[in-house]
């Protein structure tokens, strides 16, 4: 077999691996979104600190407390507009799962989406 197509073929392969690791990413979004709306419970959370990786994206920590009272922080990926429009130390309101409390959404995002779907026929 000639360099040039084993090259190719690795090429491939790797291609291959990221979008299947793309496409993994956006259905655990998706699944954690319809967690959050099935089994959410709203909070505030406390914007912990705000800061842009060298990627420039823009990223949240926030943490919050569950209803069994055990504190919770996370990382979040964040729209520049959300990004510019939250101030750390400050609050935000969250709703995350109660049967995965490390699991939450904005409750703006959870809203709208609640909304929605009461305007779906069934």
């Amino acid at each position: 077999m000639s360099p040039e197509l084993i090259f190719l073929g690795s090429l491939c392969l790797f291609v291959i691996v990221v979008l299947g690791l793309i496409v993994l990413s956006f259905f655990q979004g998706l699944r954690n979104f319809e967690e959050v709306l099935a089994h959410g419970i709203e909070t505030d959370a406390t914007v912990e600190r705000k800061f842009r990786r060298k990627n420039a994206r823009f990223y949240v920590q926030l943490s919050y407390y569950d209803l069994t009272g055990r504190r919770h922080q996370s990382t979040k990926r964040v729209l520049p507009s959300e990004f510019h429009q939250l101030q750390e130390n400050g609050s935000v309101k969250i709703v995350y799962s109660l049967k995965n409390p490390q699991i939450f959404s904005f409750y703006e995002d959870v809203a709208r989406a609640r909304e929605l779907r009461k305007q779906q026929p069934n």
